[in-house]
């Protein structure tokens, strides 16, 4: 969520206007209900905080690569 120069939900509407279909994951350390209700109103498919496992990591990319296996 944190860039230099642009934020990720910015950034997110942007991609989104261009690639609606593009699927977008959120990753950032705020880990508050708020800040994941922020990343969704922005167009983010899903949401991780950190400290990532990897686990977690590959169950999100594969819900959004419809099931199939990483």
């Amino acid at each position: 969520i944190g860039l230099p120069g642009i934020n990720g939900y910015e950034a997110t509407h942007s991609i989104k206007s261009i690639n609606p279909n593009l699927k977008v994951i959120a990753q950032t350390a705020y880990v508050s209900e708020q800040d994941r209700k922020k990343a969704f109103k922005a167009g983010c498919d899903d949401f991780l905080s950190k400290p990532l496992s990897k686990k977690s990591l590959l169950a999100v990319v594969s819900k959004h690569l419809n099931g199939h296996n990483v």
